[in-house]
């Protein structure tokens, strides 16, 4: 049978909800997003909404507008939506990233009814590592590290981790910046799919920079740091020096 979790708030607690309960969804593989209540099918219009308020029983109709679905569950939530800009659709988009579903997330704000089904899933995570004295000194690229988790949950957690001892930036923008050059980014073409649209906190391709702590920490300990939090979140990890 299949699992139906329903929830119903605001789209900034919606995006909270998600990411405190990463580790009970499984990898999407479908979702449909609505902008009109007309387009939403009936199965998840005016559903009851049962509490209780001293004693007494109420309902609340409530109408659920951006499904995910994977093969034991469906997610059911109303605040996030599509079809105009808000921060209604950059919940959608937001939770799609945690998520990480693969997708054209231009179109969010764009189409007012979105079906998706075998959506691309991928938890991917790129360093290019680097450190500076202070934040007016250059950065100095010490290596390359590939990750690839097995879930949005752990590739939240290891990011999270990783904050404790350096700061993430955008590869992808950086490189348009021309603070860095493609050829940075030459040592992650191998993925299946683009990363054009992504930006931090939810980039594929970052740079991590050390924070001063660590400045004058060498090099290979600075790894042996990465690597052990690759190994605590079960990531299968690539190292490369330039």
């Amino acid at each position: 049978m299949m699992e139906v979790i329903r929830y119903s708030s605001d789209p900034l607690n919606t995006v909270k909800y998600i990411k405190e309960n990463l580790g009970f969804i499984e990898d999407v593989t479908d979702f449909e997003v609505y902008s009109h209540d007309e387009d939403i099918p009936d199965v998840y219009r005016n559903v009851p909404d049962v509490y209780f308020i001293n004693r007494r029983r109420e309902e609340q109709p409530k109408t659920y507008k951006f499904i995910l679905r994977n093969r034991k569950q469906e997610v059911w939530l109303s605040g996030p939506t599509c079809g105009y800009g808000g921060i209604e659709t950059e919940a959608t988009i937001e939770i799609l990233k945690l998520l990480g579903v693969k997708y054209d997330y231009e179109k969010i704000p764009r189409e007012k009814k979105i079906v998706e089904r075998n959506v691309l899933v991928r938890h991917d995570l790129n360093l290019l590592v680097c450190r500076r004295e202070n934040w007016d000194s250059p950065r100095e690229k010490l290596f390359k590290v590939k990750m690839s988790f097995k879930s949005a949950e752990r590739k939240f957690k290891a990011k999270s981790a990783l904050r404790q001892i350096g700061d993430f930036e955008t590869l992808d923008v950086l490189i348009k910046s021309r603070i860095f050059d493609e050829v940075d980014a030459y040592y992650f073409r191998d993925l299946d799919y683009p990363t054009e649209q992504e930006t931090e906190p939810y980039a594929t391709n970052t740079v991590f920079i050390v924070n001063q702590l660590y400045s004058k920490v060498p090099t290979d300990l600075i790894q042996e740091i990465i690597e052990d939090m690759a190994k605590r979140y079960a990531a299968k990890y690539e190292f490369k020096y330039n």
